[in-house]
C-alpha cells in the first residue's frame, strides 16, 4: 500500500456508483452519529459485504472525524464516496491547519498513522473555511 498526504482534494473518481453526505450533530453524540450512520450506509449500499471491511470503514472514518473533532475546529461534513473498486471517506473541518503525521515518539498512536496504515492513500486539500482530510479504501 501506498499513502500520500498531498494537499490535492481527493482523487477524481471515474466510476463511482454512489455518493453519500452528512452534517454531524455537534457535540459529543456527533462521531457516535457518523459510526452508525455510516455502517447503515456502506451496508445498504453493498448488501452481503464483510464485516470485517465495514468495521475498517468505520474505524478509518472514525478516526478522520476525531481528529477534525480535536484539531480542526469541528467537524463540518462527511462525504462517502462508492467507486467501482474503492470507497473514499472525506471529512472537512473549520480549519485551515494542515493534519500532520505526529511523531509517534511522542504520542503512542496517531489517527493519521492509523489511517495511513489501514488505506491505500490519503490526502487533504483546502475547503472553504477549512479543510478537507480524505482518506481511500479498496472495496471489500
Amino acid at each position: 500500500m501506498t499513502s500520500s498526504n498531498s494537499t490535492e482534494s481527493a482523487p477524481s473518481q471515474p466510476g463511482v456508483t454512489a455518493r453519500c453526505s452528512l452534517s454531524p450533530a455537534a457535540g459529543p453524540d456527533g462521531p457516535r452519529q457518523v459510526r452508525a450512520w455510516v455502517r447503515r450506509t456502506v451496508s445498504r449500499l453493498l448488501p452481503g459485504v464483510g464485516a470485517s471491511w465495514v468495521s475498517d470503514v468505520v474505524m478509518v472514518l472514525d478516526e478522520l472525524v476525531s481528529n477534525a473533532l480535536r484539531h480542526g475546529r469541528g467537524c463540518r461534513n462527511v462525504q462517502v464516496t462508492l467507486g467501482e473498486d474503492h470507497i473514499v471517506l472525506q471529512v472537512t473541518d473549520a480549519s485551515p491547519a494542515p493534519a500532520r503525521l505526529v511523531d509517534t515518539a511522542v504520542r503512542r498512536v496517531s489517527g493519521l498513522r492509523l489511517i495511513e496504515q489501514a488505506c491505500t492513500r490519503w490526502g487533504q486539500g483546502a475547503a472553504r473555511g477549512g479543510k478537507t482530510v480524505w482518506a481511500e479504501l479498496p472495496r471489500g
